[in-house]
């Protein structure tokens, strides 16, 4: 399993690599331009700090916060719906994971 899963991972990289210097959108622009490559910072750089949040404040509230925040940074700059998505992901989270599933989620210093 660990050489196919490496083998796949390589494969992919390449073909992903192929995609990337030879992609264009339909307007001729390249495919990655700063707008995107910013995008993809705030994505995993929140996403980090979120992960780094868990000890603290527990798994549910840092997707909360999560999902709060890249609503906004992402471009849905209206605040009722960034509230919206920070307290109804984690709710949801909840409600299927913790009491349908039964799966414990990281709890923090807050015991949440």
């Amino acid at each position: 399993p660990f050489w196919t899963g490496a083998l796949i991972f390589l494969l992919s990289a390449v073909m992903t690599a192929q995609a990337v210097r030879s992609a264009k959108t339909a307007a001729g622009k390249p495919l990655f331009d700063r707008k995107f490559s910013r995008n993809i910072l705030v994505l995993v750089g929140s996403s980090a700090v979120a992960m780094g949040l868990v000890p603290v404040v527990g798994m549910l509230v840092a997707i909360g916060v999560l999902t709060g925040y890249l609503s906004w940074a992402l471009g849905y700059k209206k605040p009722k719906f960034n509230i919206a998505m920070a307290i109804l992901t984690p709710v949801m989270f909840w409600l299927v994971f913790s009491q349908a599933l039964e799966v414990r989620f990281p709890t923090g210093l807050l015991g949440i």
